[in-house]
């Protein structure tokens, strides 16, 4: 194991996250290490924000393919992330 890995691990165990969630972000993790092929100690602010933006194109591509699947209009869904953005991030709803 990692120091990096082990620090995570701890600062996880030390939230009273569940193992579920240290799993998930384990996983997370590793993907955007993979991504760029390199240890996550060695990115940096603007790796997070490319691999951000992949992710963001990927789920757009996505909804946009079931939302004509289903015959919805496209900008439903963009609506839809927008709301649901907002209501996880400021908690109301």
């Amino acid at each position: 194991m990692t120091r990096l890995r082990k620090m995570m691990l701890e600062e996880l165990e030390r939230r009273n996250y569940s193992e579920a969630t240290t799993r998930c972000y384990i996983r997370t993790v590793e993907d955007f290490s993979k991504r760029f092929k390199r240890s996550p100690d060695c990115l940096g602010p603007e790796h997070i924000r490319e691999y951000q933006a992949e992710l963001l194109m990927y789920r757009e591509r996505s909804l946009l393919k079931v939302c004509r699947q289903k015959g919805n209009q496209p900008g439903g869904w963009r609506r839809r992330i927008a709301f649901e953005s907002y209501r996880v991030s400021f908690g109301g709803f």
